[in-house]
């Protein structure tokens, strides 16, 4: 059928190749399961767009699908294997952007939610969004809105509330 649209974005995403681990005694749901120091069992560490790890963002736990995270992960890992005692959980919001046909995708954080507010639009197709739940800010996803990302970014990484989207100066 066809649909009316302004706007389509089509994220197809990857599957991960998990089916050789079945039988490793990792948690495998849409990749391999870890804690925030992306441990999935004790000596084992998994990086990158298989890690499924607990983040304060989501309440499955994320798995990114870009190269600026598996660069991150990779050190995280490296640090919490050379110290166990010591590990420290994945830092820093989740982020990703692309480049297409001259323009800019930039999404920060979980931008999976319930609800989504437009905080700034404008007639050539360009938006901020954030999105979340009833009750508090995951992501926020712009469109041609560089400067304006930057201003909900911070707002992300210091208040998940609604109300401070009031606050963002755009």
């Amino acid at each position: 059928r066809r649909l009316e649209a302004d706007l389509v974005i089509a994220g197809i995403g990857a599957r991960p190749a998990t089916d050789w681990l079945a039988s490793s005694g990792m948690t495998i749901a849409d990749g391999v399961r870890t804690d925030n120091t992306l441990c999935a069992a004790p000596g084992v560490y998994a990086a990158g767009d298989i890690a499924r790890y607990d983040d304060s963002t989501s309440v499955l736990g994320l798995r990114m699908e870009h190269w600026t995270s598996a660069r991150e992960h990779g050190m995280t890992v490296a640090a919490n294997l050379l110290d166990a005692a010591r590990a420290t959980p994945v830092s820093g919001l989740p982020f990703v952007w692309s480049d297409q046909h001259g323009r800019r995708i930039q999404i920060v954080g979980n931008a999976v939610g319930k609800k989504v507010v437009f905080a700034d639009t404008d007639d050539d197709g360009s938006y901020l969004a954030f999105v979340g739940d009833s009750t508090r800010v995951t992501g926020v996803a712009g469109f041609d809105r560089p400067r304006q990302f930057r201003a909900g970014r911070k707002l992300l990484e210091n208040s998940r509330s609604w109300q401070a989207i009031d606050s963002v100066q755009l």
